[in-house]
């Protein structure tokens, strides 16, 4: 039987390997790697459901999920770049201008794009150093960067962030 992937789920087990009721001393190196990782994934497919959810709003699961798949970290990246300063295309100036004065999607927008680039150091930087408090912190960010997502996923604003990530995405 298939599961779908549970964001909630992902930021569970991210607490878990950063050692958020592990007792004392530092969890392993490995461990806290993954749980960065982990943190990302969970932001990661919380916005790529949402914006298979938006593009499909009357799709089944299997339909939805099916979208998410197709949704880009680099689609995500991109967009979340716009709202946090990088230069859109012009035809898209307007919408950004709109989405920047947005704290709570700046605020979503900018978690994705530090996130992204702590799990890049996570996975492929050997020289790295992970703390499980700063662990922790990275995956408390991206836990509050899902509840605004939750919270304002209906909103004219997240829509057009989903709906410019959407247009980002090929199907290929």
């Amino acid at each position: 039987m298939q599961r779908d992937i549970r964001p909630d789920w992902l930021l569970r087990l991210a607490e878990d390997l950063g050692g958020v009721d592990a007792g004392q001393g530092q969890p392993r190196n490995t461990n806290l790697r993954r749980g960065v990782s982990t943190g990302y994934y969970a932001i990661f497919h919380c916005i790529a459901i949402e914006t298979a959810r938006s593009a499909l709003p009357n799709a089944d699961e299997v339909e939805t999920f099916g979208l998410a798949r197709h949704v880009s970290h680099q689609s995500i990246k991109q967009v979340a770049g716009y709202v946090v300063g990088d230069q859109p295309p012009k035809h898209l100036n307007a919408v950004i201008d709109r989405l920047r004065a947005n704290n709570d999607l700046t605020s979503v927008a900018t978690t994705f794009r530090d996130l992204q680039e702590q799990r890049e150091e996570a996975d492929y930087n050997h020289l790295a150093d992970f703390t499980r408090p700063g662990t922790l912190a990275l995956v408390a960010r991206s836990r509050r960067a899902m509840a605004l997502v939750d919270r304002g996923r209906n909103t004219d604003d997240f829509q057009a962030f989903f709906g410019i990530i959407a247009l980002r995405t090929s199907t290929r």
